[in-house]
């Protein structure tokens, strides 16, 4: 396993299967903080510790995933979601795998849509124990033993690590594209693991706590508070670079905040859902893909599309997605969390 860089990684774990009757018990890492090595070598998604940095810092890039889509747009491909916050970055936590390719319910969400996305999606060559998908999925038909987590709508294979060279398999999910205005109605959430998404760790500098309730300080409701946040990080001051201050535990969060501000997707996103939880708004990590580029009728990932984002839980609507990493990188953040023209 790749040593994790920025402020998604975790101390030295091992991720373990224990299978079950009905359910598989996993155990996975995180991304905590630091910073690792850039480097050359395959992508490979073993678990969420992948090194984004060194993906990104890959000398040659390359096609990776490609894949077709009935919605607007391209889609991000999630793979792991991180909801554990503490000094040593964002972690998962114990979970369970149902068997099955339906998935339940989307946690939070008071009313699902009708209309689905249908996307198919076909690997050109990486390893990766999780199953690239569009949130939220509904159904998949991947082949091998995959098992879902009804929490995070996460799908992990059972067996470990696969080789999912020219694999392909089709998903169908529901967007959570809430409107601005109808966001700003919501109140925050309380998920099924708040005890999780919504603690914050007590020894959290006050330094971090105190820049996110300045930020905020204006906003009103939860939609302007994570608004304001995004807009921030997404400002003029942050600027976007594969090689942030050295650090380790809170001390690299505080130099990328407080100090040179320079950071790539994991600073980003672990310090938008830091300061979301500060302000009262549940919060996780999640690590995946960027949507890539339209080719003809369809879409090609790259390697260096590998990103981590932070989801915010809002009354009614579940987990909703935010982009602050800089537009230079990402684009137009999501119409729903920008309160204005120039925040983005």
């Amino acid at each position: 396993v790749w040593r994790a860089a920025g402020y998604l990684a975790a101390p030295a774990i091992i991720a373990t299967i224990v299978l079950g009757f009905v359910l598989t018990t996993l155990y996975l890492p995180g991304i905590g903080f630091g910073s690792g090595p850039g480097g050359n070598g395959p992508l490979q998604l073993t678990d969420p510790t992948l090194d984004l940095r060194r993906n990104l810092n890959q000398p040659e890039d390359r096609p990776v995933i490609e894949y077709r889509t009935t919605g607007s747009g391209g889609v991000y491909l999630r793979l792991a979601s991180l909801p554990q916050f503490n000094a040593n970055g964002w972690s998962n936590v114990q979970i369970q795998l149902n068997r099955g390719q339906t998935l339940p319910a989307i946690p939070g969400v008071s009313s699902e849509s009708n209309n689905k996305r249908r996307t198919t999606i076909r690997v050109l060559d990486f390893a990766s124990q999780y199953l690239p998908l569009p949130y939220a999925p509904r159904a998949f038909d991947a082949q091998g033993d995959w098992r879902y987590d009804a929490n995070a709508l996460v799908v992990v294979n059972a067996e470990g690590p696969q080789e999912l060279r020219r694999m392909s398999y089709s998903v169908e999910s529901v967007d959570i594209t809430p409107s601005l205005s109808d966001l700003n109605k919501a109140v925050a959430g309380t998920p099924a693991d708040a005890a999780v998404t919504a603690a914050v760790p007590p020894d959290l500098p006050d330094s971090l706590v105190q820049l996110a309730n300045r930020i905020t300080a204006k906003a009103d409701t939860a939609a302007e508070k994570a608004a304001a946040i995004q807009a921030y990080l997404r400002s003029s001051q942050f600027t976007y670079s594969t090689e942030p201050l050295p650090g380790s535990g809170y001390e690299a969060m505080q130099n990328f905040l407080l100090r040179d501000n320079k950071g790539y997707c994991e600073q980003f996103a672990s310090a938008m859902a830091m300061m979301a939880r500060v302000v009262g708004i549940p919060s996780r990590v999640s690590v995946g893909f960027l949507p890539g580029e339209q080719d003809e009728d369809g879409w090609k990932v790259s390697i260096r599309d590998m990103h981590a984002w932070p989801e915010l839980y809002f009354a009614n609507y579940g987990w909703v997605r935010f982009e602050p990493t800089p537009a230079s990188v990402t684009g137009t953040a999501p119409a729903w969390t920008v309160q204005d023209s120039g925040s983005s």
